[in-house]
């Protein structure tokens, strides 16, 4: 089992998807949320000192990187994204992480 698919650091998040194994099983958790972009997950590192847009992880580019990496293999890629519903720090009025992502449905193959 390969752990570590996304490392936070103070430059932001960075995904990695191992384009080898015959079935791959991505497990993604984290708080979600949306905005204008689409959803994201929030990825700061634990010393991070307030809310940053270099935090948010965008679905659409772990989507994206997933389909790249994983093109006809079979992939399941799961958000558990936890249900923060008002967040005024993180300039959250309120979550629309489902909606958002469900949004997305149609460009997904």
């Amino acid at each position: 089992m390969r752990r570590g698919l996304v490392s936070v650091d103070a430059s932001g998040a960075k995904i990695s998807i191992d384009p080898n194994p015959k079935n791959l099983v991505v497990y993604l958790t984290a708080h979600g949320g949306a905005d204008g972009n689409g959803p994201f997950l929030w990825m700061a590192p634990t010393d991070a000192r307030s809310a940053a847009d270099v935090h948010k992880v965008r679905v659409r580019d772990i989507i994206d990187r997933v389909g790249e990496a994983r093109r006809g293999k079979p992939t399941l890629l799961i958000f558990d994204a936890t249900r923060v519903t008002v967040s005024w720090p993180h300039g959250m009025l309120f979550n629309d992480f489902a909606r958002a992502l469900k949004e997305l449905d149609s460009q997904i193959d």
